[in-house]
């Protein structure tokens, strides 16, 4: 599908709609790109901040200085020990609700690996002198609570099955967007060693998201279309 071109946008710039799966990729972005306005002490667009920027006014709560380039690479680490935390905690909760037998594994599967993973960052934040508890993701709690939303709706083993795996993707997807990110900001640091435990996460994630497809074209959506 082509994407659709907005041009209804401050000072005639034209950005590209992105399609739904890349959206959360977009929200990273717009995060990076806030925090290196507030390194070069310059001013953060409003159109660029959006529903995020706005939040944090309802809130009463200033976004935390980012000062250089490493610091900013290490609260990606933050939040990604965040991400892997809600996960764990999410995934156990699925594989519960879960009754395919192997989308159950594979889920159980993935909260193990999780921990595994959550371990890697706890590691290379120690080495930095970071707290790996410092940060709270709110793009992986909002994606936890559309979880939960949707399979409240959903009636049937079969159809429940069906949600469970697909919401199970956007969560994979959103940590194969945030892997990615650290892992960039690791090689642009020359912290070579640390880019490569990223890249073995971001592989692991992307093989868990290769598992899912598969059990989905092959037996989930077709037993929830049939049911």
């Amino acid at each position: 599908m082509r994407p659709h071109v907005s041009t209804n946008v401050p000072e005639a710039v034209t950005f590209i709609r992105l399609p739904d799966e890349t959206k959360l990729a977009e929200l990273r972005v717009r995060k990076l790109v806030e925090q290196t306005c507030r390194r070069k002490a310059v001013a953060v667009p409003v159109f660029l901040l959006g529903n995020f920027g706005r939040m944090l006014d309802e809130r009463g709560t200033a976004a935390m200085e980012i000062n250089n380039f490493k610091d900013m690479y290490l609260a990606e680490l933050q939040e990604l020990v965040s991400v892997e935390s809600q996960l764990a905690d999410a995934l156990l909760r699925m594989a519960g609700a879960a009754t395919h037998p192997a989308l159950k594994d594979l889920l159980i599967h993935h909260r193990a690996e999780t921990e595994t993973q959550k371990q890697r960052l706890v590691t290379i934040l120690q080495k930095h002198g970071a707290d790996p508890a410092a940060h709270t993701d709110q793009a992986m709690q909002a994606l936890v609570k559309e979880t939960r939303k949707m399979l409240g709706m959903l009636t049937g083993d079969d159809l429940r099955d069906a949600g469970l795996l697909a919401s199970a993707q956007k969560l994979e997807h959103y940590e194969i967007a945030a892997y990615g990110t650290a892992a960039a900001l690791a090689g642009q640091l020359d912290l070579r060693d640390e880019q490569k435990m990223l890249h073995r996460t971001l592989d692991e994630e992307k093989q868990i998201d290769t598992l899912l497809t598969q059990l989905a074209k092959r037996e989930v959506n077709p037993d929830a279309l049939a049911a």
